[in-house]
């Protein structure tokens, strides 16, 4: 490792972007996503080993910029259908050590062959842009494989550790690299943003771990100081201080045959009987400058796309418009960017957003008017130049409104295709929360929320799980089921495949309500495979625990959390008045889209 001064600075230091700790997983692949500690020392090292790099754009035009000038072999761009694939394998240079860890995760990813099939296409618009910007730099294509491990490629992916995107970057991480986090926008999940601070991450980690790329793999999983302790504990005793010999948390060691894992399938998919999609190395997206301020679904239709592509391709966009301050950037199909291009230049930004007045009624409040419009109280005091929340009754406000009435609220909505309704699981031995996620193509955390399970669950043989798909939910007319004798909210639930949750909600009921015979209850099911109508929830829907604070109220809460108070005491049967005690854990149904 670098002996430079400043870097024993960085003995704590537990910077990294997914994980830390060494229990839970992740939003798609068992990966912990936990929270960070980071010290004021070892951001200054950090900023030390970056500042003097000549900073690429984010948009990721060639420089220096942290390139890895050990080994000089940039492939070259490959014209051919398959040429990704082509791409990606003339790039590989990590280690090729034969480990029974790899070899089991070989079996883990190949159990169902068409998997990493599936995580392939979904990568599809984001690959050759992450292909491209790490070729630009010089560095290993192994880690364009990173978020199929980290996120199987979901840019909404979002974990009980609070990372979230494509590369899931947990908030302390992702706001020293640079990635903006507020009312409008996630930088986290912004592919452009999010793919040049991760390079910029890795390649400061190769720096530090002087060229080991295993180690920067480990310690982007489980932090540098976490992994500089283990190489200094080898050290002490006289053992090899490589990856393979070090001990680290459970799911770093882990983390890494898993890549290496996924890259011998790339390499060898015939030979693990998986078939990947063809895919040309070529730019599918363009990005495209925005001056100012401009609604979303206008954006769409200057482009000619529809709002949902325009959402996936733009997922870092957390309302139905980009924020006040410009200038943005909109990704858009490479072959539509011309003509976005042009319609803009056609619109004059006054009519780039779409408006409505409101005039003050006795008992309004900036709040409630902010509600109704779905919208935010410091975006109503800055369009209407307001020193604080006093508003008059007759007083006109200029609200900035959605201009399709299906777009306002939340904007940044997973797509999918049709699928199946939620299925049930019988546990085999050998089986575990990981396994039978990658199996279904779900999160484990999905998993843990459907079933009502802690994230270091141990699985018994015979155990029949819940699984859920996650896309688009077509309803169908509520049923109405009367209560008879013997039933239980369990019991109603498991007859029409639903959760307990969702008849709680759906009946405003508390978790642990009684109920009487010939007591009616409205049961909402769902053809399609998003789940269910949870209470003005959406595909994003994430169960999280929170545990709560000196000085935290339910108000404070619901607010960080983007929910309503009643929501909070319905899911905790929380009586009027109650009062929170430090340590106390709550649950909550957040959806980090909104």
């Amino acid at each position: 490792m670098r002996s430079r001064a400043v870097l024993p600075l960085l003995t704590c230091l537990t910077l990294s972007a997914c994980s830390v700790a060494p229990t839970g997983s992740n939003s798609a692949e068992g990966n912990t996503a936990g929270g960070t500690a980071e010290t004021a020392s070892s951001l200054a090292a950090a900023d030390a080993l970056l500042r003097d790099r000549s900073p690429a754009s984010v948009f990721g035009e060639p420089g220096n910029n942290g390139a890895d000038k050990s080994q000089d072999r940039t492939p070259s761009r490959d014209k051919g259908p398959d040429g990704i694939w082509r791409t990606l394998r003339d790039g590989f240079r990590l280690p090729e050590p034969e480990s029974p860890a790899i070899a089991e995760q070989i079996d883990h990813y190949t159990g169902d062959p068409q998997y990493l099939a599936r995580v392939a296409e979904r990568s599809r618009p984001y690959l050759p842009y992450i292909v491209e910007r790490i070729r630009q730099r010089g560095l290993p294509m192994e880690l364009a494989l990173i978020p199929v491990v980290e996120s199987a490629y979901k840019p909404f992916a979002y974990s009980h550790g609070h990372a979230a995107g494509l590369w899931q970057f947990v908030p302390g991480t992702a706001k020293h690299f640079g990635l903006r986090r507020d009312w409008w926008y996630d930088g986290r999940r912004d592919t452009v943003a999010a793919t040049k601070a991760a390079l910029d991450y890795f390649a400061y980690l190769n720096e530090f771990f002087d060229g080991d790329w295993l180690l920067a793999i480990a310690a982007y999983n489980a932090g540098e100081g976490t992994v500089q302790r283990a190489v200094r504990r080898n050290e002490r005793r006289g053992e090899p201080t490589d990856f393979w010999h070090l001990d680290l948390p459970a799911q770093t060691e882990a983390y890494v045959p898993r890549l290496l894992a996924v890259r011998d399938v790339v390499r060898h998919p015939a030979a693990h009987n998986v078939s990947l999609p063809e895919m040309a190395d070529r730019p599918q997206v363009a990005v495209v400058t925005v001056d100012g301020q401009i609604d979303l679904a206008l954006a769409a239709d200057l482009a000619g796309i529809s709002t949902e592509t325009l959402y996936r391709l733009n997922p870092g966009y957390n309302r139905w418009a980009t924020p006040p301050d410009g200038p943005h950037r909109l990704v858009v199909p490479a072959d539509r960017a011309e003509r976005f291009r042009e319609g803009l230049a056609a619109t004059a930004p006054s009519e780039r957003m779409r408006w409505r007045r409101h005039r003050v009624a006795r008992g309004d409040t900036l709040g409630e008017i902010a509600s109704k419009y779905h919208t935010d109280v410091s975006v109503l005091r800055d369009v209407n130049d307001l020193n604080g929340n006093l508003i008059r009754v007759g007083q006109e406000l200029v609200v900035p409104v959605a201009g399709r009435p299906e777009d306002s609220g939340r904007l940044a909505r997973q797509t999918g295709g049709g699928g199946n309704p939620p299925m049930r699981h019988e546990v085999q031995p050998g089986d575990s929360l990981w396994a039978i996620a990658r199996r279904y193509d779900v999160s484990v955390d999905d998993l843990t929320a459907w079933n009502d399970l802690p994230s270091n669950a141990t699985l018994q043989p015979g155990e029949t799980l819940v699984v859920g798909r996650g896309s688009k939910v077509a309803k169908t007319p509520p049923v109405r089921h009367t209560v008879q004798s013997g039933d239980s909210l369990w019991t109603i639930a498991r007859r029409y495949d639903v959760t307990v949750d969702e008849l709680t909600a759906w009946n405003d009921l508390g978790a642990n309500a009684t109920l009487h015979p010939g007591q009616t209850l409205v049961v909402r099911r769902n053809t399609g495979s998003g789940g269910s109508d949870r209470s003005g929830s959406g595909n994003h829907e994430q169960r999280v625990v929170y545990t709560v604070r000196k000085g935290d109220s339910l108000y404070r809460i619901a607010q960080a959390f983007n929910v309503r108070v009643a929501d909070l005491r319905r899911w905790n049967a929380l009586d009027q008045g109650e009062y929170l005690q430090p340590g106390q854990r709550l649950k909550l149904r957040v959806d980090p889209t909104r």
